[in-house]
């Protein structure tokens, strides 16, 4: 779990997030539902979740995330729309999807930013329509790709590691997969392995 836990991490950090966004992330898999765990940490003030199985979406909501929706059965634009005032601050595309990527872009408000962490499934367009859209919402999109390990500008692993300890970030024990031997001694022994 560490490592999607600081894939996601290094996300969130990539866009500043601000306290009390409305944050919308498209793909409930397990990256996803752990950036949606760090913007609640963060203090997003909406976190929605968009995905076409609704396997994850009950998992999603089992783990207290309220404001799902399923694209089979809504149109996740106007439901983004309809939860949120002007549309949301923050969306992060994890699926890859090109209809994902124009949903994001009809549902982020003006001046918003969509975050692109899925890898794309195949060749991403866009419609000019959603071009346009992109300028004249003058949007910020940026790309995510792994996280840091190095010290600066900061070890996301470690700050993983250390909010799984401390239970601040929240996940089912059998799932951790760091040794007992504490953040500490963890990144030094993959510090060694890293050099050796």
């Amino acid at each position: 779990m560490i490592e999607p836990a600081s894939v996601a991490a290094h996300a969130l950090r990539l866009v500043e997030m601000d306290l009390q966004d409305n944050i919308v992330i498209f793909g409930a898999g397990p990256i996803g539902l752990l950036v949606a765990k760090w913007a609640k940490i963060y203090g997003a003030s909406k976190i929605m979740l968009v995905d076409i199985d609704s396997r994850k979406l009950d998992f999603a909501r089992a783990l207290g995330f309220e404001h799902i929706c399923n694209p089979k059965d809504i149109d996740p634009v106007g439901w983004i729309k309809s939860e949120t005032t002007f549309g949301a601050d923050l969306i992060i595309e994890g699926t890859g999807a090109g209809i994902a990527l124009e949903q994001a872009i009809e549902s982020v408000r003006d001046f918003g930013t969509i975050l692109l962490l899925g890898n794309p499934m195949g060749n991403t367009t866009i419609s000019k329509n959603k071009h346009s859209l992109i300028l004249r919402k003058q949007l910020t999109i940026k790309g995510s790709w792994n996280t840091y390990y190095a010290k600066f500008p900061k070890n996301e692993w470690e700050m993983s590691i250390r909010a799984m300890e401390s239970k601040i970030l929240k996940v089912a024990e059998s799932r951790v997969c760091w040794p007992a031997t504490g953040a500490q001694n963890f990144t030094k022994n993959i510090e060694i392995k890293r050099n050796a």
